[in-house]
């Protein structure tokens, strides 16, 4: 599940918001990932199939954060199904208040394998209500992958590379 081309082709979109920001200066490219793999008996895709009952791969978190001289920009993607509503909040601020910037300039999102975890915070309150604990999701588990993201980031931040070059390529898909 290797997701670093992802970052790759992405790379140019944000260097190309150099112009329209007005940046000046260096840039950096710190990359980060942590593994988010669910446990044994997790619910997967939101409980609507069969339980975690073994570890075929391992999941993972990877993100890049492109620091120049205005504040940071953070893509990030997670080999889960779904994260939704507060729990989508929840990753933005806190992937933001690691790489210290704001969360509107955080993008994360979903590889969405249907074999993995959903994360709902609100749902699962809800679910937790009608006697149904951890039917979506383990809200513990979850809050404990944020964090292991969160300091693979903040950890990434301490060796960033040099931005010298991008390049922008262009093919026919057949």
């Amino acid at each position: 599940m290797n997701r670093i081309w992802l970052y790759v082709l992405l790379l140019p979109g944000f260097c190309s918001l150099l112009s329209v920001t007005g940046w000046g200066g260096d840039y950096h490219l710190a990359s980060f990932q942590a593994e988010v793999t669910a446990p044994i008996g997790h619910a997967l895709m939101g409980g609507g199939i069969a339980p975690a009952s073994e570890v075929v791969d391992p999941l993972y978190c990877k993100g890049v954060v492109l620091l120049g001289s205005d504040k940071p920009f953070v893509v990030a993607s997670i080999d889960w199904c779904e994260i939704r509503n507060a729990a989508y909040d929840r990753w933005r601020e806190t992937l933001a208040n690691a790489a210290g910037t704001d969360r509107e300039r955080v993008f994360f999102s979903c590889i969405h394998q249907h074999d993995t975890p959903v994360a709902d915070l609100e749902a699962q309150r809800l679910l937790d209500q009608a006697g149904l604990e951890q039917s979506l999701c383990d809200v513990a588990f979850h809050e404990d992958c944020v964090q292991r993201v969160s300091e693979a980031l903040k950890a990434a931040l301490k060796n960033p590379i040099v931005v010298t070059h991008y390049g922008i390529g262009q093919a026919n898909v057949d």
